[in-house]
């Protein structure tokens, strides 16, 4: 018999837990369309997105409009960049590797802190 597998790249992503994939394989039967569109799977999908972001907002103590929800880590790294671009978010002090080359370019640029 091996041994169980041991993970230690809990910087990139770890295993759901499993009351997460109950509740994501239930969204994907019900809340599965495109929030933004106006048709009734697309509102079904926004109120779910709506409620999920009110939860998180509760348990970190925020106001629901102060998150914003990504599609994904291009997207969001993407949002960082033009954010201190802009200096509306403060200098990174932590990096990703995908924000190293993007953000020393437009440091370069004197675009970024």
């Amino acid at each position: 018999m091996e041994p169980p597998e041991l993970y230690l790249d809990a910087a990139a992503t770890t295993p759901p837990l499993p009351a997460v994939i109950a509740v994501m394989q239930q969204l994907q039967q019900t809340a599965w369309a495109n929030p933004s569109s106006l048709h009734g799977a697309g509102l079904v999908a926004a109120e779910a997105l709506e409620r999920a972001r009110w939860s998180i907002a509760e348990r970190f103590a925020v106001n629901p409009d102060q998150l914003i929800v990504t599609s994904g880590a291009t997207e969001s790294v993407h949002l960082a960049l033009l954010g201190s671009a802009a200096g509306l978010v403060p200098p990174f002090t932590f990096y990703f590797p995908c924000l190293w080359k993007s953000r020393s370019h437009l440091s370069k640029r004197s675009l970024v802190c």
